[in-house]
């Protein structure tokens, strides 16, 4: 039987956008196989990402489909990193003083004053993403966000693992004015390649010549940002930093323009051999030193 040759999707609208460059030949096949035998295991791949990355959480991409505003969906993904395993708000060092949170310390927590909390939570509790129970516990819901395993009636659903460590610390320097710009992270989740972390119409493209990358002006488009200022976007997201690392790369030659996120971030993949490189890449630096090459 013939190799069903792969099409390109957009993954929001299901627009065809044609096939993918032939089926997979039999280097591909080897490739694939020599990704398997080497294929880490699950616990080796959750350690690398607790010692690298920190602590985890899951988010579901049926968080693009609600109707919740710009400015929350950052704060809501913020509130996910201080949840327990049950998914209720919890306040406190873990060693001791830890208490469900309650308003006053989501108040605190989101650093807003009491008009924006209340606003903020008001559109999580309508929007179905918070809810609390009988004892006034804050509660995550499970449909978009989770800690801990899958459960078998989600597995089938788009998730990704978002750190804890990198959001807080996107959440912790940005200003509340700056939080739609970083929703953006978020809107451009169904667009993520799930080996490679690229923004591309292939998310769910294995091998690099399959993925079909977007440029800044499809971005602006996805996230309804003026194409006219692609180039002050580029900026705003180049200057994004997570632990002392670039939260976006773009990597420019003369027939593309790639888009790649830090999977300090988030990252799906579940292949350590592929993430090790991905996981280098974004972590050079250039030295900045006051070196005349002249002499």
């Amino acid at each position: 039987m013939e190799n069903q040759r792969l099409r390109c999707y957009n993954p929001v609208t299901m627009e065809d956008k044609g096939e993918l460059p032939r089926a997979l030949t039999v280097v591909d096949m080897q490739r694939k196989r020599v990704y398997s035998e080497n294929k880490k295991s699950t616990d080796e791949l959750y350690a690398f990402l607790d010692r690298e990355y920190g602590s985890f959480c899951f988010l579901f991409y049926s968080l693009n489909t609600s109707d919740l505003g710009k400015q929350y969906i950052i704060r809501f993904l913020y509130l996910c990193t201080f949840m327990d395993y049950e998914n209720k708000l919890v306040y406190g060092n873990a060693k001791g003083d830890r208490k469900y949170m309650t308003d006053t310390e989501l108040k605190t927590v989101l650093k807003l004053n009491k008009v924006m909390t209340a606003r903020t939570k008001e559109a999580l509790l309508n929007n179905g993403l918070l809810y609390t129970d009988e004892y006034d516990h804050i509660i995550i819901n499970k449909e978009y966000s989770l800690r801990g395993k899958i459960e078998k009636v989600q597995k089938k659903s788009l998730y990704i693992r978002v750190f804890g460590n990198a959001i807080r610390d996107l959440y912790e320097r940005a200003t509340p004015r700056e939080h739609k710009r970083l929703s953006l992270l978020v809107t451009l989740l169904p667009f993520i390649n799930f080996n490679y972390n690229v923004v591309c119409y292939t998310p769910e493209a294995e091998f690099e010549y399959q993925i079909r990358a977007m440029d800044m002006k499809a971005i602006c488009r996805i996230v309804k940002y003026p194409i006219s200022q692609s180039s002050r976007l580029k900026k705003e997201l180049l200057a994004l930093k997570v632990g002392g690392e670039l939260v976006v790369a773009i990597v420019e030659t003369g027939d593309s323009e790639t888009i790649s996120i830090n999977p300090r971030v988030y990252y799906r993949g579940g292949d350590l051999e592929i993430l090790k490189p991905i996981w280098k890449f974004f972590s050079i630096k250039n030295l900045n030193l006051d070196i005349d090459i002249e002499k």
